[in-house]
């Protein structure tokens, strides 16, 4: 399936490198190189701990990669079994401004929550058919 969709995979990958002037040859193995440029760490635990996202990160920086996944098939849903990482990660200064709903088109109008996040408050209808701003 790789080869059809022209991806270079490689698995179980040997990776050498150097740190504070000693040499390691075979310092890890990759689970997953994906074009020479993601890292993909597999695992299959019940729970994940602050160690893994951690490993794929040195992975990371030692490998100077800018992102990686680790994925966990031990977890309940893929969803939360995927994480992605990122090698020095910095937020845009300059984010998307918010679309926002204007009035609710929903039979549920008078049933809904509020929320604050930060200055704004939302209300959302407890069906979840819109959204509006107040300010």
């Amino acid at each position: 399936m790789r080869a059809r969709r022209g991806l270079k995979v490689e698995r179980q990958k040997v990776v050498a490198f150097e740190y504070d002037g000693m040499r390691f040859e075979e310092g890890w193995r990759l689970d997953l190189l994906v074009e020479n440029r993601i890292i993909v760490e597999l695992k299959s635990v019940e729970k994940m701990t602050a160690v893994h996202p951690k490993q794929v990160l040195t992975y990371l920086r030692l490998m100077n990669l800018p992102v990686g996944l680790l994925i966990n098939f031990g977890a309940a849903t893929f969803k939360e079994g995927v994480q992605r990482i990122v090698n020095n990660y910095r937020p845009s200064s300059a984010s998307r401004p918010l679309r926002v709903n204007r009035g609710f088109a929903c039979s549920a109008e008078p049933r809904r929550t509020r929320r604050r996040i930060g200055n704004y408050e939302w209300k959302n209808c407890l069906l979840g058919c819109q959204s509006t701003l107040v300010h």
